[in-house]
């Protein structure tokens, strides 16, 4: 087996972890490589791959950070199809398996093939203008469109499937996989959502209406997403780090996307336990 791994090189305590877990493997006689960028700031040239070269060595990659570090990679590794195991180095850590005093054994347990792999909904969001595609990227929490440096409502026609279904005078507009229901969404008062489930969540941003609501639909099912022509300084963010200008009567389009997001799971907590014990967390930490 060949391992990624993939650290948070801004994160305090980064290095001490990783300087355990590289000396765990050696022991092991375990192949691994870090990023390029990675490995030059950690003083770790020996260990550089590309990532070009990494994605095609790799059996598993390894996040060091929080949610933000194993979006990136996941989303990066889903096209060819290889699975991610995060451990956790921020707070929450929705998506992150490994707590820092379980490193060592988690790791253990994965080069046992002592896991199992979970597949998870991505999105694809394409951005139409005057006819043509400009833009196709994919997302694994959220695809967000939102006004910019000046705070106004803007207003959004959502149709489903090519049919009208809600017109929003809001601050924006979430949709989010079941992974990223517990993310922007939650916060902007939408449902969580099992992991498990195929679906897609629409859920509007401080929306100026007394009826408006989060709408889940199935993921086979595409939302299309337009602007009044007056409409300015709108951004569409992808996972809350890739983003793109919008331009007036742009259509923005959501559907699922053909790849799956994998990540290594063990058989200790369900979806539900994870689920009280982060939110737990948080309220403590909040």
């Amino acid at each position: 087996m060949r391992i990624g791994l993939f650290p948070n090189t801004g994160k305090p305590g980064v290095e001490k972890v990783l300087a355990q877990i590289i000396a765990h493997l050696k022991e092991k006689k375990i192949e691994f490589f870090l990023p390029e960028e990675s490995a030059d700031r950690l003083g770790m040239a020996e260990y550089a791959g590309s990532w070009a070269d990494i994605k095609q060595a790799i059996g598993i990659g390894i996040t060091l950070g929080g949610d933000g570090t194993i979006l990136h990679v996941a989303r990066d590794l889903a096209a060819v199809g290889i699975p991610v195991c995060g451990i956790n180095m921020g707070h929450l850590g929705f998506l992150t398996t490994i707590e820092l005093s379980e490193t060592l054994a988690a790791l253990d347990r994965i080069l046992q093939g002592d896991y199992w792999i979970e597949e998870r909904l991505m999105l694809e969001a394409s951005v139409l203008s005057d006819g043509k595609i400009r833009q196709v990227t994919t997302a694994l929490n959220d695809v967000v469109i939102t006004h910019g440096r000046i705070s106004r409502l803007i207003r959004l026609n959502v149709a489903i499937n090519h049919e009208l279904v809600a017109r929003y005078p809001a601050d924006g507009l979430i949709i989010a996989t079941p992974t990223g229901s517990t993310g922007y969404s939650l916060s902007a008062g939408g449902p969580i959502v099992n992991s498990g489930l195929e679906a897609i969540l629409i859920t509007p941003i401080c929306p100026h209406t007394l009826y408006s609501r989060s709408l889940l639909i199935t993921a086979d099912e595409t939302v299309q997403v337009d602007m009044a022509p007056s409409q300015h300084d709108i951004t569409l963010t992808i996972d809350g780090q890739l983003a793109c200008e919008l331009w007036p009567e742009d259509v923005i389009t959501v559907g699922k996307s053909p790849f799956k997001a994998k990540f290594v799971r063990f058989n200790d907590r369900s979806f539900y336990q994870t689920l009280q014990r982060k939110l737990r967390r948080g309220d403590i930490e909040g």
